[in-house]
């Protein structure tokens, strides 16, 4: 929070409103860059009459610079020498939060996932630890520790929802677990539908067979009736 004095001399005026702009930097950068959206203030910062003012969405890492001006209430110009700069430089250790978990794909028994943290911070991370167990089961809780931002979670039960989180570590510490996402694994087959695919399998394979032998059987009677026709042939030619 920001808090500021009125100027010592306002012209003999009582609305004088302040306009709060807020400038933002790597610790390794000279110049500065207006603050992003993701910067929230609790009221509009160009039109305060209030001597306070509330700002989150900070991030670690940055350098802030915020200028407070006093200006006149009729003809909104800045007031001669009524303004302040402030610089702000946010905890440097406090570690990276995972902001999101995405499903990449799934089976059966696994789980693909991959999640992201602030672009600044990623550099800074040694290693995730995700954290999972089946909804509802605490008692089935599991870790799996890896180095990237992706992992495929095995051994799972079909058909189940898992409760699942990531902490990222860094040198200075653990930062704190996302929240939580639950994920689905894919149901298993049913029993008797296995048992219908095989007896029909095998029926299949019992019909081809026994159709392959009525064709055998079929053109081996077509040729030996061909050939006893053939020998008849041949001796009345013969005799005469």
């Amino acid at each position: 929070m920001l808090h500021w004095l009125p100027p010592s001399n306002t012209g003999g005026r009582d609305d004088i409103l302040y306009v709060v702009t807020c400038e933002q930097c790597l610790p390794d950068q000279i110049e500065c860059q207006p603050c992003d959206a993701s910067i929230h203030f609790s009221e509009n910062p160009r039109h305060l009459k209030a001597t306070a003012l509330t700002i989150s969405g900070l991030e670690p890492h940055l350098n802030y610079t915020f200028t407070v001006e006093a200006r006149n209430g009729v003809s909104r110009t800045k007031t001669a020498g009524t303004h302040t700069t402030l610089r702000v430089s946010l905890n440097q250790t406090e570690p990276p939060k995972v902001t999101s978990i995405n499903l990449d794909s799934r089976s059966k028994t696994s789980l693909s996932l991959s999640w992201s943290v602030s672009p600044r911070q990623q550099s800074r991370v040694l290693k995730y630890e995700v954290a999972y167990n089946k909804k509802n089961d605490e008692n089935s809780y599991s870790v799996h520790r890896c180095d990237g931002n992706s992992v495929i979670i095995e051994k799972l039960v079909p058909g189940t929802t898992y409760v699942v989180r990531v902490q990222a570590q860094t040198v200075e510490g653990a930062g704190t677990y996302s929240m939580e996402y639950e994920f689905d694994t894919l149901p298993a087959e049913p029993e008797g539908a296995n048992q219908a695919a095989i007896i029909g399998g095998a029926a299949a394979g019992v019909f081809i067979v026994l159709l392959l032998i009525g064709f055998v059987i079929f053109v081996h009677r077509t040729r030996r009736n061909g050939r006893s026709r053939q020998s008849g042939d041949d001796v009345y030619f013969s005799k005469s």
